[in-house]
């Protein structure tokens, strides 16, 4: 069990270990956007903040409204709620490719 609790632990000081090394590209009007390249992988990670000056009672309403998801949400075509819970989204498909179902 000892050795067990010790495995568990160097695994997750290795997980710890590999922080990764963001680098800022865009700084602009409340939009960053980093970029990392990660071990194993060819292509760069990207990751974006969106600073939004609203309550988030605002951001809610807005989000929860998906009849509007075309005018806040890049590439969104259409938005609708199923029964189980589920969202279901569909966004415009890169030049030459059918749109795509999420």
């Amino acid at each position: 069990m000892v050795g067990l609790g010790l495995l568990i632990g160097m695994s997750w000081s290795q997980i710890n270990k590999a922080e990764v090394n963001w680098q800022l590209k865009i700084d602009r009007k409340g939009i960053q956007v980093f970029q990392s390249q990660q071990t194993g992988y060819s292509q760069k990670h990207s990751k974006g903040i969106v600073t939004v000056k609203a309550q988030p009672e605002q951001l809610l309403q807005l989000i929860a409204d998906l009849s509007i998801c075309d005018q806040w949400l890049y590439g969104c075509l259409s938005a609708e709620a199923l029964d189980d819970g589920l969202i279901h989204m569909v966004f415009k498909g890169p030049l030459w490719f059918k749109d795509r179902d999420v």
